[in-house]
């Protein structure tokens, strides 16, 4: 049986008040990331998910306060779900299971050139070979996820893209899953988080 999940937008009038607005015909399967650009005044969803507003749309879309603009769709994306989003140096940057848009083979990570998703090239490997999340810091995009390496640079779970490069981050030796979540900046720091531990348990920063 089919999941339907039903994107619900939320106002408070008041403290007793409380109104849910579903939009349109909302997702059927599956929203994994929501994403507000500024710039576009939009709110991109992803996910895997292959209709919205009860029109035909491929793992992403955008909300623009009143309706869904499928024209994002990734077509020919191989089924998987799309779970980062993230606007970096004026581009929609997506990452996630997927191994393709509009027919070029991305391996997870696209960026939107204004007409469509474009291929930048890059194959992530080992696991599920995947980006979960972006984080921008000191001008890099950092990338989190579940690979080893992308393409032949040698990064483990986290990578740092700069617009034309990838730059290694390289991790301690560390045990478990080494999947990585989660990337913020507090106090001037970033700190990662994930399923991953080592022998003396010790928590770990990039400073």
């Amino acid at each position: 049986m089919k999941k339907i999940l039903i994107i619900l937008f939320f106002i408070t009038l008041n403290l007793q008040a409380q109104t849910w607005l579903p939009l349109d015909c909302g997702l059927i399967v599956q929203g994994h990331r929501l994403y507000a650009d500024t710039v576009s005044n939009k709110l991109f969803v992803g996910g895997y998910f292959w209709s919205l507003n009860c029109e035909q749309g491929d793992l992403i879309s955008a909300w623009n306060g009143t309706n869904w603009d499928t024209s994002f769709s990734m077509h020919g994306s191989g089924g998987t779900p799309v779970l980062a989003l993230t606007r970096y140096q004026n581009s929609i940057y997506a990452g996630g299971e997927f191994w393709q848009s509009n027919g070029l083979r991305d391996n997870g990570f696209t960026r939107w050139n204004g007409t469509f998703w474009d291929s930048l090239n890059t194959a992530f490997h080992y696991g599920q070979g995947c980006p979960y999340n972006f984080y921008q810091y000191n001008n890099l995009l950092y990338v989190v996820g579940d690979f080893d390496s992308v393409g032949t640079i040698f990064s483990r779970q986290i990578v740092a893209w700069d617009g034309a490069n990838w730059i290694p981050v390289l991790m301690p030796d560390l045990e478990g899953g080494w999947s990585i979540y989660s990337c913020i900046e507090f106090q001037n720091e970033l700190y990662f988080g994930g399923n991953f531990i080592n022998s003396t348990g010790t928590l770990y920063d990039l400073v």
